[in-house]
């Protein structure tokens, strides 16, 4: 094994990153949670998985959240399609 990041794990955090750089302006509404965020702040450990996952979760705080701009436009504005369930998002993309 090279030690080479999961191609899926890279193009999974630039859709990511993609997202949060729509969203800057609710940055402050926005938290990552799940996997993402677990690995993003652990770093390397012993784990018997690998340490990737290629979805990401963020949770928003509505007290926090901004009428502008509006989350689906902007996610929208940066390529971002809705899925078929509430709050799903995805980004065709290719390796």
């Amino acid at each position: 094994m090279s030690g080479a990041p999961d191609p899926l794990y890279v193009l999974a955090r630039r859709v990511l990153l993609d997202a949060l750089e729509a969203l800057g302006d609710q940055l402050k509404a926005l938290v990552l949670v799940g996997a993402q965020a677990i690995y993003l702040h652990t770093g390397e450990s012993d784990l018997v998985v690998a340490p990737f996952t290629t979805d990401a979760d963020l949770a928003v705080d509505p007290a926090q959240l901004d009428s502008e701009p509006e989350l689906r436009a902007a996610l929208g504005r940066a390529g971002l399609i809705a899925g078929n369930q509430p709050g799903s998002w995805f980004k065709e993309a290719a390796f």
